[in-house]
């Protein structure tokens, strides 16, 4: 959607909220402004109300990102005829230079979408791994922070990256958990550190592809816990054997 924000009317009762003066004027918008404090959360409402009926069937919205996807290229083509009837009641624009069509693999919002499952974008992955040594607690709390967007494919990732939590937590509660004071912070590192900051940078190659649901396979469940921690693993078996032992 280009120029996403100013699609959306802006109610007369608020335009006022976002008025700003020059030395000639008063200019007051009439569209919602990005950059406003709630303008990114009353963009994805109104984008999922929109779009309610096809969500989640054949759609998926994250503000100005839309991403339709079908079983076959026959549905997919009238997936595609839906959402622009949804788009032209609407009086949605679209920018046809970001679009892509008949993909059988697409990288949306940071991770890969295809046929099989969604995993994390590779190019994401070893940008990250690609970081120096942080150099301030704000560095520092960037990593772990994007980091942290790909736990959920992650094993053992709370203990790896632990200790960096707890070196981040030491530093916050002295200096404030602004990013701004977070900055003005210098870290020093010891060699055990630096062996456990490139440990969690290793870690996450091993970003596992998570699979589709299929109707007919059996959905297991794996918990485990300790004093330190607790571990949750779901996977899909295709064909049950309740005469199998687990181990």
């Amino acid at each position: 959607m280009p120029k996403g924000f100013w699609q959306l009317p802006f109610h007369p009762n608020s335009q006022e909220i976002t008025s700003f003066v020059t030395t000639d004027t008063v200019y007051t918008s009439n569209r919602v402004s990005q950059g406003a404090r709630d303008s990114a959360t009353h963009f994805q409402n109104e984008m999922q109300r929109i779009h309610a009926k096809k969500l989640y069937l054949n759609l998926l919205v994250w503000i100005d990102d839309i991403l339709v996807y079908a079983k076959d290229a026959h549905a997919f083509v009238e997936a595609l005829r839906q959402f622009f009837q949804t788009c032209r009641l609407h009086r949605i624009k679209l920018g046809v230079g970001k679009s892509c069509l008949f993909q059988k693999e697409i990288r949306w919002c940071g991770r890969v979408f295809s046929g099989v499952g969604i995993r994390h974008d590779p190019a994401r992955i070893e940008a990250l791994q690609a970081l120096p040594l942080p150099v301030t607690a704000a560095d520092l709390q960037q990593f772990l922070c994007a980091a942290g967007w790909m736990r959920v494919t992650i094993m053992d990732f709370a203990r790896t990256m632990g200790l960096l939590h707890d070196k981040l937590e030491a530093v916050l509660q002295v200096c404030g958990r602004t990013k701004k004071l977070a900055a003005g912070v210098t870290l020093e590192w010891g060699a055990a550190e630096q062996d456990e900051f490139d440990g969690a940078k290793q870690l996450l190659s091993s970003s596992q592809l998570l699979y589709f649901r299929k109707d007919t396979a059996v959905i297991a469940v794996f918990s485990d816990a300790s004093d330190l921690g607790w571990g949750l693993v779901v996977t899909q078996v295709d064909c049950w054997d309740s005469s199998v032992a687990l181990e």
